[in-house]
Formats: C-alpha cells, sequence, structure tokens
C-alpha cells in the first residue's frame, strides 16, 4: 500500500513536471524570430504592393492630364488657323479614343479631377484664343 501511494505521488510529480515542461517548450528563440521577420518581410510586400498601384494610379492621372493638353493644343492651334482642321481631326481623333479608354479605368474621383482639369484647360485656351484675337 504504500508502495502505491508512492508511486501515486512520483507520478502525479512526473506529470506536473512534464506539464510544466510542456508549457515551457514554446518556440525557440530563433523560431520566433523566423516568424518575426517573415511578418515584417510580408507587411513590407504588401506596403510595396500598395505604393506601385498608388504609383499606377498617378502614372494614369498625369497621362490623362498630358492628353488633354495635347488636345486644347491642336484645338488652339486649328483655331490660330496654324493647322487646319483636318490635320487637326487625324491627330486628335485616335488622342480622343485613348483618352476616353483610360478614362473607363479611373475612379469616380480621379474623373471629377480630370473634369475639372479639363474645364481649367479649356477656360485658359479660350482667354488666349480671346486675347489673340484682339
Amino acid at each position: 500500500m504504500k508502495k502505491e501511494k508512492v508511486m501515486k505521488k512520483i507520478f502525479s510529480l512526473l506529470l506536473i513536471v512534464g506539464m510544466i515542461g510542456f508549457i515551457a517548450c514554446g518556440p525557440s528563440s530563433k523560431e520566433r524570430q523566423a516568424k518575426g521577420k517573415a511578418k515584417a518581410d510580408s507587411n513590407a510586400m504588401v506596403n510595396k504592393i500598395r505604393d506601385s498601384l498608388a504609383n499606377i494610379e498617378t502614372m494614369k492621372m498625369i497621362t490623362a492630364k498630358q492628353w488633354t493638353d495635347l488636345m486644347f493644343s491642336y484645338i488652339e492651334q486649328s483655331e490660330m488657323k496654324k493647322m487646319d482642321k483636318k490635320e487637326m481631326d487625324k491627330l486628335a481623333t485616335p488622342l480622343k479614343a485613348k483618352q476616353d479608354s483610360l478614362r473607363a479605368l479611373l475612379s469616380p474621383e480621379q474623373i471629377k479631377e480630370l473634369d475639372a482639369y479639363f474645364q481649367i484647360k479649356g477656360n485658359e485656351m479660350i482667354a488666349r484664343l480671346v486675347k489673340n484675337k484682339k
């Protein structure tokens, strides 16, 4: 009977020690560092992708604004008789089609921004034409 009590105590003690050992044996510092590095690398990749997407959106707007400037240049040259209407149409028509296809890729906010830019540039062109005709 005493042996059984002693065996129970030893077994209980070993069970407790085993549980403490199991709990204490978490990932090693190398494993924790590797996991932290993987998470940091993942975050860096997400940030690079986010930056790349922002750059693409910025480039779309720059391109659309440049095409707007070019179209107004053609119209202005035609109005000032530096270019005939047929030549202007030949240059402006494909540009207008490109601009329309690019516009389909823009967000509603970007379209609003581009429309405001278009309005400003149109007003500037008209002001130059009126000034030039005086």
